[in-house]
């Protein structure tokens, strides 16, 4: 009878716990599906838990990635805002620069050559800041780019005097086509026309204030523009 008995407890205990096993597995692996489901419809998996180690180990897993996925999906919306930013920018600094050429240009050719010019200098500066990833870039960097790049072999023509100084990207634009257009003044009409002109270039900062100074010389004119 005993054993019998035994037997039977020993029957009874083990198929109660093979459900109740069976019962936890699918609770918990019903947890791991409503993590998984909000992991792919890009919601945040957090404060879950089956109280199963294993199952346990996976969730947190599931959670790290909800976590990466969340901080990368931050970064592409600041990334899309910066870009939006930048492109408003851009375009506004372009249609400056159509209206500038306009104003300048006698015929269509001549409103094409000055506009491409003036695009060409805009693309001088993105080369900067792209090699910068678009951080602050030094201002002889864009003076090279702008000025000695322009005038070729004669870079004695050109003296540069000013402090170390780091530009914004939207300063940084403005200044070069600033630059461009001194530059293609004076080849046309001043200092650069002729090989024994010369144009100093200068600058400072006072009280948060920025002034930049280019003078040209040559045998019969003297100039400056701040």
């Amino acid at each position: 009878y005993f054993e019998t008995a035994f037997l039977f407890i020993t029957v009874f205990a083990t198929v109660f716990a093979a459900w109740f096993v069976g019962q936890q597995s699918r609770k918990a692996a019903n947890i791991l599906l409503t993590a998984s489901r909000k992991l792919q419809n890009g919601e945040k998996v957090d404060g879950l838990s089956t109280g199963i180690r294993e199952f346990d180990e996976v969730l947190d897993a599931l959670e790290i990635a909800s976590n990466d996925l969340t901080k990368h999906e931050q970064t592409n919306r600041e990334m899309l805002a910066e870009l939006s930013h930048r492109a408003k920018n851009l375009l506004a600094v372009i249609l400056g620069m159509v209206k500038q050429a306009a104003k300048t240009s006698t015929s269509t050719a001549s409103f094409i050559s000055d506009f491409s010019e003036r695009i060409q200098s805009l693309s001088r500066s993105h080369d900067l800041l792209m090699k910068s990833n678009w951080k602050p870039i030094e201002l002889h960097d864009l003076i090279f780019a702008q000025v000695l790049t322009m005038i070729g072999s004669n870079t004695n023509q050109i003296s540069i005097e000013g402090q170390n100084l780091l530009l914004k990207s939207s300063a940084a634009q403005s200044l070069g086509i600033a630059l461009h257009e001194l530059t293609t003044n004076s080849i046309k009409h001043g200092a650069l026309k002729n090989t024994d002109g010369c144009v100093s270039i200068s600058w400072l900062v006072e009280h948060n204030v920025f002034t930049l100074r280019w003078s040209e010389k040559s045998q019969n004119r003297s100039e400056e523009h701040t």
